[in-house]
């Protein structure tokens, strides 16, 4: 006769309400109306676009760090409402891996992931 153990999780993890919606064209964020498209070309040779619209003006912060957290590029857009604005980001200087990136605007943020290849 088999004999089985229920298995119980040792960890339960809750995430609560997460704003952001992904589509297969971007980010959506759905508490303040901003969109982020995804960062292109992927893999980025010499600079990475990263595309966005804010619903109203907003001074927005785009990073760009490498896996471990680190920050290595920073741009600050004034952005128009309404408006199609890009974060045209140098990564010639940069090794060939993978580097996040992140727009972020009145407290709310989105993410996502480029890969430079030399």
């Amino acid at each position: 006769m088999p004999f089985y153990i229920e298995q119980t999780p040792l960890i339960n993890l809750e995430f609560g309400i997460i704003p952001v919606v992904v589509d297969h064209s971007g980010i959506s964020n759905i508490a303040n109306n901003t969109f982020v498209r995804k960062g292109y070309p992927n893999p980025a040779n010499t600079t990475v676009s990263i595309p966005f619209t804010m619903n109203q003006d907003e001074v927005v912060t785009v990073t760009l760090s490498d896996v471990a957290g680190q920050v290595l590029k920073t741009q600050v857009i004034n952005a128009i409402g309404g408006q199609s604005m890009k974060a045209t980001i140098a990564v010639n200087d940069l090794a060939d891996g993978v580097y996040l990136y992140c727009v972020a605007a009145n407290g709310q943020h989105s993410n996502g992931r480029i890969v430079v290849a030399h």
